[in-house]
């Protein structure tokens, strides 16, 4: 995929973006992920078969080739330049097939760079069940940083560099990793308030959305023929970009180092990139009301350029530049993605405690007047019937006025005038 050169910096980056979906249990995660990926796997299924017949004859020329090294080796009758002119005739080894993956569901640092030499240069971190990566090994205590980091060399477009004990110095060019991520909220509030991925930057580079559940509200219909036919038309249209054949770095022999041809933001692109990043970093000074967020922020007018460039690419695979159209729509959506953490993040040191006591705030109403706290314990929502979830959340409602305690013996509750 091409990369935008920064205006006025002369700095090009990748297209890559790292996206985060929080949505519940029942919210339908993995029937919208597979519907948005089912081009990727029908690729997949190319590539896998194209891989079969291709490592089949890998195999045979592989074999002929190290029985050749040996014998040229062992030839006892050949002196030093016979030895190595012959040696040089057979050629490099033949290169193992690059493996038919384009997505994966988890990752580790040392598992991703050890493989990397067999894996596609443009690989997609995409899984419904975003536990698998959050709660998982590469996101352990002891890992979490060396993940971020490396995700965060993968996410600039730098060269990956590891100098390792056992496999010696490793350096990776011309790769590129996306991410999107569906985590539940419990998961969410571990993974996107983790002070390590902060304070290490990843979090900052993470496109972060949350949206309102359909849940009760999702009753049968049938599909209008233009959404089915639109659907088709994007899958069909996204299997002919993934096919397309990608820019190799020299020596083109290494399939799997990319070297995208450099996508320029136009004229009126760049004037409106321009005004949104200044007006960005006019709002995340200490006082301003992007400080909260303020790492994020200063990364907005990048991430709107990578979003900019991948709807141009998408509309057109051939594009010359990235339009002033293009640019706006995308100014349009990191204004969204903005406002939207701004949202999460003002929740966040409470998040599951407000969305309990929210639950039985829902409940008392319905009741209807005073209430006994064994009521709740008996008849409340059912993650609220145990004494120390039902007072947990009964400290924040009446924290925030919502409830007050009317009597002690028996205990009841009525809500303030202000929560009817």
């Amino acid at each position: 995929m091409p990369a935008p050169k920064l205006c006025g910096y002369g700095q090009k980056r990748p297209l890559s973006l790292f996206m985060a979906t929080v949505a519940a249990s029942g919210d339908r995660k993995s029937a919208t992920d597979n519907e948005a990926t089912r081009p990727v796997v029908q690729r997949e299924t190319q590539l896998g078969a194209e891989h079969k017949a291709a490592r089949a004859d890998w195999r045979v020329k592989s074999a002929a080739w190290a029985a050749e090294k040996r014998k040229i080796e062992n030839n006892a009758k050949i002196g030093l330049e016979e030895r190595q002119e012959r040696l040089m005739g057979i050629g490099p080894e033949p290169v193992e097939p690059i493996r038919p993956l384009i997505l994966v569901a988890d990752i580790t640092s040392d598992g991703l760079t050890k493989n990397m030499p067999a894996l596609q240069g443009s690989l997609g971190l995409f899984t419904a069940e975003g536990s698998m990566f959050t709660g998982g090994h590469a996101m352990t205590d002891d890992n979490r940083r060396r993940t971020a980091a490396l995700l965060s060399e993968a996410w600039d477009g730098s060269p990956i560099k590891r100098v390792r004990a056992g496999d010696g110095v490793s350096i990776f060019n011309g790769r590129r990793l996306a991410i999107h991520i569906m985590i539940q909220p419990g998961g969410a509030a571990d993974f996107l308030g983790s002070e390590a991925l902060l304070d290490q930057g990843l979090l900052s580079r993470f496109l972060v959305a949350s949206p309102e559940s359909l849940a009760g509200t999702r009753f049968h219909r049938d599909v209008p023929s233009d959404v089915d036919a639109t659907i088709r038309h994007y899958s069909a249209h996204l299997l002919r970009l993934l096919e397309a054949k990608p820019a190799l770095l020299p020596p083109e022999y290494i399939v799997n180092e990319l070297n995208p041809r450099e996508l320029p933001i136009g004229k009126e692109a760049c004037s409106v990139w321009i005004e949104f990043h200044d007006r960005i970093e006019g709002l995340v000074g200490a006082e301003g009301p992007l400080a909260l967020i303020r790492g994020f922020a200063a990364k907005a007018a990048e991430n709107a350029a990578r979003i900019a460039g991948v709807l141009t690419i998408v509309e057109d695979i051939d594009a010359p530049e990235i339009g002033g159209e293009a640019m706006r729509n995308a100014m349009q959506l990191m204004d969204w993605y903005v406002q939207e953490l701004l949202r999460l993040k003002g929740a966040a040191p409470v998040d599951a405690r407000i969305e309990t006591a929210l639950n039985l705030l829902k409940w008392l109403k319905k009741e209807g007047g005073d209430v006994g706290f064994s009521r709740i314990l008996t008849h409340g929502p059912h993650g609220l019937r145990s004494k120390h979830k039902a007072e947990e959340a009964l400290v924040v409602l009446v924290e925030h006025g919502w409830v007050e305690e009317i009597s002690t013996r028996p205990r009841r509750l009525r809500l303030t005038a202000g929560a009817q």
